[in-house]
């Protein structure tokens, strides 16, 4: 006979991405302290109009207008100072959706573009690039490479080292400018197209925030933003202000005519309207093998589309460690992914309920399995068990990916 015991699974104050659509209004401010009457011109980014990003409404000043530039969108204000400070806003609202889709991928044909900027690669960083390449798939380059530059470097606020790519690659830390131009140092190494963006990202508050673009014949820019390890989906607080195919950051300016000083600087102010969760279009089952500990997960793309999607796993501690990482399905593919539990200090003569989530975009999966020890089997090997009941039992997860 057996007592039953169930095991809580208890995920204290985590909040994860979302990745469904959201709606925001952000508003720039532009303040200027000059002497009154000093004629001026801003020429300022501010918000991009693209693929998964929309422009619902936008508001500038009379004597302001929008530019549509190759880079995003522009205010030109001209105007003469009449106050002190002298403040200038525009205010837009916009829709964000990544998608995360693709038709089709293709083959990598290493062919270098010519280092340059912040971004210029090494000999170093172009044989860790040829390392990590896939010649049959450029999503999965791009995978593979933004998995290793987010693992590689540690983010680091309090860096005083360059951003550039070759100082992130030698000293392994910096902020998320150094991830993204050590990214596209590794892209230009194999010939693979990019740019660099700038905007805004949540992480416990709104804060500047810097990620990549890779451009993917017949479908365009797919966003990669290696300082959080996401390719292709975004979670949805990324809000793009900008992108530079020159690779570099592009300043806000200010002109200034006659014999005067001027002090200038912005704000941005985002709030958020609506959010909606994207769910899953993958199916998930598991199994599991008692006698082995193995709990096998598997996730089907229903689709004949290639698709990113963000993968967590949780578990009950001292059972398993779960794991977070990005997925790239091919059409019509089924991932199966092996968890082989550690009871621990598992009780003779009890049955154990383990329970276990599955996060995959935005929806979950949750599942549970039984494992017991007989009691007899535990009487045979007496003296073992109690020599290991006097140690502690450390866990341990192998995680295994095969793809069928």
């Amino acid at each position: 006979m057996y007592k039953h015991l169930i095991l809580l699974l208890i995920v204290f104050s985590l909040v994860y991405p979302q990745y469904g659509e959201a709606y925001y209004t952000i508003e720039k401010k532009w303040i200027l302290r000059a002497d009154e009457g000093s004629e001026f011109r801003i020429n300022a980014t501010f918000i991009a109009n693209d693929t998964y990003q929309k422009i619902i409404e936008i508001s500038v000043p009379e004597e302001g207008e929008i530019q549509e530039t190759k880079e995003g969108l522009i205010l030109i204000f001209d105007g003469v100072s009449e106050e002190n400070p002298e403040i200038i806003s525009a205010k837009a609202k916009i829709l964000v959706n990544f998608s995360g889709a693709y038709e089709n991928d293709f083959p990598v044909e290493v062919s270098p573009f010519p280092p340059s900027g912040n971004a210029a690669y090494t000999d170093e960083i172009s044989g860790k690039s040829l390392q990590l390449y896939s010649s049959s798939s450029m999503l999965g380059t791009v995978l593979a490479i933004s998995e290793w530059v987010n693992g590689y470097v540690e983010y680091d606020p309090l860096s005083s080292q360059e951003c550039d790519a070759e100082n992130a690659f030698i000293n392994r830390k910096g902020v998320c400018t150094a991830y993204t131009y050590l990214f596209i140092s590794m892209m230009d190494s194999l010939g693979i197209k990019s740019r660099f963006v700038s905007g805004y990202v949540y992480s416990a508050q709104w804060q500047p925030h810097a990620w990549a673009e890779v451009y993917i014949p017949d479908a365009g820019w797919l966003p990669v933003d290696p300082t959080f390890g996401e390719v292709g989906l975004l979670d949805n607080t990324h809000i793009k202000s900008y992108h530079s195919e020159k690779k570099e950051e592009i300043s806000d300016v200010v002109f200034i005519t006659g014999d005067t000083s001027a002090d200038f600087e912005s704000t941005t102010i985002i709030d958020f309207i609506e959010k909606n969760k994207r769910q899953s279009p993958f199916k998930i089952s598991h199994i599991f093998n008692e006698d082995a500990y193995v709990l096998e997960i598997s996730v089907e793309n229903p689709y004949d589309r290639y698709i990113f999607a963000p993968f967590a796993s949780r578990f009950p501690r001292n059972w398993a460690e779960g794991n977070s990482t990005f997925l790239l399905f091919k059409p019509r593919e089924i991932k199966k992914i092996s968890y082989i539990l550690n009871p621990g200090t598992i009780l003779p003569g009890y049955v154990y309920t383990v329970p276990f989530e599955i996060t995959i975009m935005d929806s979950d999966y949750e599942g549970t399995v039984e494992i017991s020890v007989p009691i007899e089997e535990v009487e045979k090997k007496e003296e073992d068990v109690c020599a290991g009941f006097a140690f502690a039992v450390l866990p341990f997860v192998w995680l295994v990916i095969r793809n069928v």
